[in-house]
């Protein structure tokens, strides 16, 4: 919820109508597939919220991740 909060995540839908402020009403742990094809799937947390918002944020702390 930080990272999201803090900017960190990606936001895949805005709210439909343009509010700034999103109530989320669902969190699911899931995983991100890429169209290219890939060696491991990342997880990832998913946030639902109103206005059809939908936001991923790595389920991986940054520290474990190798750049």
């Amino acid at each position: 919820w930080n990272d999201l909060s803090s900017g960190k995540g990606y936001i895949a839908k805005p709210p439909t109508g343009g509010s700034k402020i999103v109530t989320i009403r669902r969190i699911e742990l899931g995983y991100y597939d890429a169209k290219q094809a890939q060696q491991f799937l990342q997880p990832i947390y998913i946030f639902e919220g109103d206005d059809d918002f939908i936001a991923y944020v790595s389920a991986i702390d940054d520290f474990a991740i190798q750049p």
